[in-house]
């Protein structure tokens, strides 16, 4: 599913560019931009490509949406529509919003003092439960609030919260239903496994059974624990290694495949030592398989 002193409101920078119809064209534009970056240029040469482009865009987006869906083939386009949180996330440092003195934004109109005091209360709280369990978290993704899921244009996001990768960026987006310790935890932690294991690694070699289940580590929600003196068989969830497979439509399904990733990753988390988990998933970044590194079977 990456998290601060007291602000005072002097301190917040706001921008004033309500979403109007050529904001939202604007916007839309800017993703595919970045996602069609993401797919055609490494990492490290991203960031200087993005300033070309949106200087570019100011004056021709027309032609640059012409180009764009001729080159990838409604690719990017058609994975920015499917995608919307990525498309946020390729985009966040062009959303109308306040900027708060740690760099967390909050896509929100008016924002007062007692709100961006419990934002920041809230984001320290996630990471010292995560420092707890696994240890001092070093990830710094870039974490976006929000409190109308309608506000970005053409893009509708997740109102509790997701964690989002497009190339080396990483962004924890945090919806209204969604501003609580829990599910800020929970979304820091997929930010830090990230950090941990590499981008690439945590696509191709990190099963998503066990990316939910390591964030259900900081999650308490009572909902996703198995009852005490309830015996279950939760192994079966270890073959849901794609999003696909794990997220599923039926909710008390979903619920109980995040109670299993919880119970099994708990029961590894406690054979090794949870403050050797940032280690096992170095392991993998270094090129071990992640059988070979975590050791599940």
């Amino acid at each position: 599913m990456e998290r601060l002193l007291q602000p005072r409101r002097r301190h917040c920078h706001r921008r004033e560019n309500p979403f109007d119809g050529a904001a939202k064209v604007r916007l839309f534009s800017v993703a595919l931009i970045r996602i069609f970056a993401a797919w055609s240029t490494s990492a490290d040469e991203i960031g200087s490509d993005f300033t070309h482009w949106e200087m570019v865009l100011r004056f021709r987006i027309s032609r640059i949406l012409a180009a764009l869906v001729a080159v990838s083939g409604f690719g990017a386009v058609g994975y920015a529509a499917a995608n919307p949180a990525v498309a946020v996330c390729a985009v966040s440092d062009a959303i109308p919003s306040i900027h708060l003195n740690d760099g967390t934004l909050v896509a929100s109109s008016t924002l007062e003092p007692d709100q961006a005091r419990v934002i920041q209360h809230l984001l320290l709280d996630a990471k010292g439960r995560i420092r707890d369990v696994f240890g001092e978290p070093r990830s710094k993704p870039i974490v976006l609030f929000f409190d109308d899921s309608t506000r970005f244009g053409p893009f509708r996001l997740n109102e509790y919260g997701s964690t989002q990768f497009i190339g080396s960026r990483t962004c924890v987006l945090i919806g209204p239903k969604g501003q609580n310790v829990d599910v800020i935890s929970h979304e820091l932690m997929h930010a830090e496994t990230a950090d941990r294991i590499g981008f690439w690694a945590k696509f191709i070699e990190l099963p998503t059974w066990f990316d939910e289940g390591l964030a259900m580590q900081v999650d308490f929600r009572p909902e996703y624990d198995i009852q005490a003196g309830v015996i279950v068989d939760s192994k079966p969830v270890r073959e849901l290694r794609s999003a696909r497979s794990f997220f599923a439509s039926d909710s008390e399904l979903l619920t109980a495949n995040y109670a299993f990733a919880k119970n099994e990753v708990t029961l590894w988390a406690k054979r090794v030592g949870y403050l050797s988990t940032y280690a096992h998933l170095e392991r993998i970044r270094q090129g071990e398989t992640f059988e070979s590194a975590i050791g599940t079977k």
